[in-house]
């Protein structure tokens, strides 16, 4: 005659699993949500540089200043041609779509004159000669933890993203484009 098997052990190592798979969510879970948080952090703020990259780059090749209207407020941003925005009432066609921050917000903008910006509206001119202006972008995320900065330098197509807030450089009067940065 074969043997029964025990119920009583069954139900013991069915607690035994499932109290395993709940220690492994109460302390892996949060790590990797935090983790999740992080990249969709980077990737935002990688993207929004990436745009600003693109303009710059697109007013060097084309030879004429494009303008990245930035949404301080609502972070949303795109570019159009600086000639088409003048010579339009409406706005026109852009070069690049409207873009947005998803994971994280601007909370300040400074400028290389010392000023700064909070809200509203804001106009970044890429010229031939690369950026009209130094700015600094204060982006954080969306539970008001991580800070990273994005930065434009004077007359140059560099846009730099960093965890520290970088000095905005002394504005330059000249800069060759073919020199190393």
């Amino acid at each position: 005659m074969a043997p029964t098997p025990n119920r009583g052990l069954v139900l013991v190592e069915l607690v035994v699993i499932f109290f395993i798979i709940t220690l492994f969510l109460v302390f892996v879970a949060p790590a990797s949500f935090e983790l999740i948080r992080q990249y969709r952090l980077q990737a935002d703020v990688a993207r929004f540089a990436r745009t600003l990259r693109t303009a710059a780059e697109m007013a060097v090749m084309q030879g004429e200043p494009l303008e990245v209207i930035i949404d301080v407020t609502d972070g949303y941003y795109t570019v159009y041609e600086q000639e088409a925005l003048e010579d339009s009432n409406d706005f026109p066609e852009p070069l690049i779509r409207e873009q947005g921050l998803d994971w994280c917000y601007i909370t300040q903008i400074h400028f290389d004159d010392t000023s700064s910006q909070y809200s509203g509206e804001l106009a970044l001119q890429a010229t031939p000669q690369g950026w009209s202006r130094s700015v600094v972008f204060d982006l954080i995320d969306d539970r008001d933890q991580r800070l990273r900065y994005v930065s434009c330098d004077r007359m140059t197509t560099r846009v730099i993203v960093d965890n520290q807030p970088p000095d905005l450089p002394e504005a330059q009067t000249e800069v060759s484009m073919t020199s190393p940065l």
